[in-house]
């Protein structure tokens, strides 16, 4: 039996309209299943992975943990290039707070627009990556307000002309420890 050729050509936009739908609605979904979004006005960080303790660190938790500060320039699009200094809490003292598990080998540290920065666990020994809430003694500006907080990883400059504002992720939502 043969279809009249209007009706098959209706069934076959019929079905790739349905596939292309099935696909959006998916990877929408993976995006939100798999990306943290805290509310701008409760904003925590949640640690997660292979830690004893981890979960939720609202910015007061963060600022108890401690307040470090690094002196650096960011370099890089969208950036002054001149040094400020930045507060927050060093990335290795929020891990050890949350009790980073035996055979933990990978960090990750990833942003509500799902942008990320992933060290091992052995060059964060010494390391100076900040996961800073102030900026020049001032709270960072949320997204909304066009900011790069409230929490932002910094890194400092490794030497006079590189770039390191790329890998200084802005809006830190999670900290995944593999």
């Amino acid at each position: 039996m043969e279809l009249d050729p209007h009706l098959e050509r209706g069934l076959t936009v019929a079905v790739v309209l349905s596939c292309v739908l099935a696909v959006i609605v998916g990877v929408a979904l993976l995006i939100d299943l798999d990306t943290v979004q805290p509310d701008e006005d409760d904003w925590y960080i949640l640690v997660r992975g292979k830690v004893v303790s981890g979960g939720r660190y609202h910015l007061e938790d963060l600022m108890e943990l401690g307040k470090d500060e690094l002196r650096t320039p960011l370099v890089g699009t969208g950036e002054d290039g001149k040094p400020h200094t930045y507060a927050g809490i060093l990335l290795r003292n929020l891990l050890s707070d949350a009790g980073m598990e035996d055979g933990a080998g990978k960090v990750t540290v990833r942003a509500v627009d799902a942008l990320s920065r992933s060290f091992s666990v052995g060059s964060l020994e010494g390391s100076t990556a900040l996961l800073a809430y102030e900026k020049d003694g001032a709270p960072l500006q949320t997204r909304s307000r066009g900011g790069d907080g409230p929490i932002r990883l910094i890194l400092e400059q490794d030497e006079v002309g590189s770039y390191n504002a790329q890998y200084c992720v802005k809006w830190v939502s999670e900290v995944i420890v593999e």
